[in-house]
């Protein structure tokens, strides 16, 4: 169980970090539900006058206490102190209590409005497919790069970042990939395009009348 849930933290966080999970991706809003249950606000300004006040009676226990265990009686102003931090504790309390925790949305913000989640559904499929598709990436270039472990997905947003030429020539396009930040990265990616499509087997694309060759062409260093 807690294997699962630190997968699942590492997942969000690298999407978060790489692929703009929280990002806003639509300013369309509508009108919210206003039978909709929110927070009261006036239940929570109640909880934060009520916790400063326990904040207060704890100091004045604390008070009280240090002069007990110095062997004094406490004096008549610390014990009106505290009682009076205890009834106004007491007070705010019952108070409380009588404010609802849920109210509906209409009494409290007459004009909500919500972001439309349409879009945003949308953008997360094309990112978590595109995570699949990195994550399947980073596995078929493990057996050719010896830091694969810790930096697989590194070397591929490296590879991708890159800038390529693109070449028609004859029926086939040929990409041509600038090297990498080292000399292992560029022989990595090298070796993974290489082996990426077998030998003699190019590929179409559907819109195209060219051949994509996925040749192992690396740009020299500058």
């Amino acid at each position: 169980m807690m294997f699962s849930r630190w997968r699942q933290e590492n997942f969000f966080r690298y999407m978060r970090a790489h692929y703009g999970l929280d990002a806003l991706d639509s300013y369309r809003a509508d009108d919210d539900d206003p039978k909709r249950s929110v927070t009261n606000p006036a239940r929570r300004d109640a909880d934060r006058v009520l916790g400063e006040a326990r904040r207060s009676l704890r100091e004045a226990e604390a008070t009280e206490g240090r002069a007990s265990l110095s062997g004094q009686c406490p004096s008549k102003e610390i014990l009106d102190a505290f009682a009076d931090a205890k009834a106004e504790v007491e007070r705010l309390e019952r108070s409380r209590s009588a404010i609802p925790a849920k109210v509906k949305l209409g009494e409290v913000h007459l004009d909500a409005k919500r972001l439309v989640g349409e879009r945003k559904r949308i953008f997360d499929a094309i990112r978590m497919a595109t995570y699949n598709a990195e994550s399947s990436l980073a596995r078929l270039l493990t057996p050719h790069y010896a830091r694969a472990e810790d930096e697989s997905k590194t070397l591929l947003r490296e590879a991708f970042k890159s800038p390529a030429d693109l070449q028609v020539i004859g029926k086939e396009l040929h990409v041509t990939i600038a090297a990498m930040s080292s000399h292992r990265r560029t022989r990595a990616i090298e070796v993974f395009v290489g082996n990426s499509t077998p030998p003699g087997l190019p590929t179409r694309e559907p819109s195209s009348p060219c051949l994509l060759n996925q040749g192992p062409a690396m740009a020299p260093q500058g």
